[in-house]
C-alpha cells in the first residue's frame, strides 16, 4: 500500500526502530497514520535528515499480531521516499528589503 502525506512528527523508540506519524488526506476528512520503521528504514530517515513538514511517500504493509488473546496491528514502512523538503520560511523587511 502507498500513502502520501506530511510528516507531523518523528519518534524514535530506541536506535534501531522508530516511528513517522504522517497526516494525509482521505476523501474529505485528513487523517493521522503511525507509521513503524525498523533498522534500514530508521537509518535511512537519518542520512535524509526527515524532519516535521516534509511531504513523503510511504510504502508499507500491514502486519498482525497476537499477544495474550488480543490481535495488535502495525503499519510497517518498507520504503520511504520525502517528495518535497520542508520550505523554509522568509520574512522581508519592507523598509531595509533584507531577507530573513
Amino acid at each position: 500500500m502507498v500513502v502520501n502525506g506530511t510528516v507531523i512528527d518523528i519518534i524514535s523508540v530506541n536506535e534501531s526502530i522508530s516511528q513517522v506519524v504522517v497526516r494525509t488526506k482521505k476523501d474529505s476528512a485528513y487523517i493521522v497514520i503511525a507509521f513503524t520503521c525498523h533498522r534500514e528504514i530508521t537509518t535511512l530517515i537519518r542520512q535524509l535528515r526527515l524532519e516535521k513538514g516534509d511531504l513523503v511517500k510511504v510504502t508499507y504493509c500491514v502486519q498482525s499480531k497476537k499477544y495474550e488473546s488480543k490481535y495488535y496491528t502495525s503499519a510497517i514502512v518498507e520504503k520511504l521516499h520525502i517528495t518535497q523538503k520542508k520550505s523554509q520560511l522568509m520574512f522581508v523587511d519592507t523598509m531595509t528589503g533584507e531577507i530573513y
